[in-house]
């Protein structure tokens, strides 16, 4: 019976490792780019570029604050 019980939490050990992906994964990094100059008053665009090469179910970028 305690075999049974190791295998079936070794197994479940394994699934969660296998649907997590990479639990340790880097930090994010956002690149903002933005133009050269601008008049006052004047409305300009900013791109922002978020990457975070871990993205998974359970460990991704939700939100950012600029």
């Amino acid at each position: 019976m305690n075999k049974t019980r190791l295998m079936l939490l070794s197994i479940a050990v394994l699934f969660i490792f296998l649907v997590t992906g990479s639990a340790w994964a880097n930090k994010a990094e956002a690149k903002i780019e933005i133009p050269e100059s601008a008049a006052k008053g004047s409305e300009i665009t900013i791109r922002v570029t978020v990457i975070h090469n871990a993205n998974s179910y359970f460990h991704h970028v939700e939100w950012l604050w600029i």
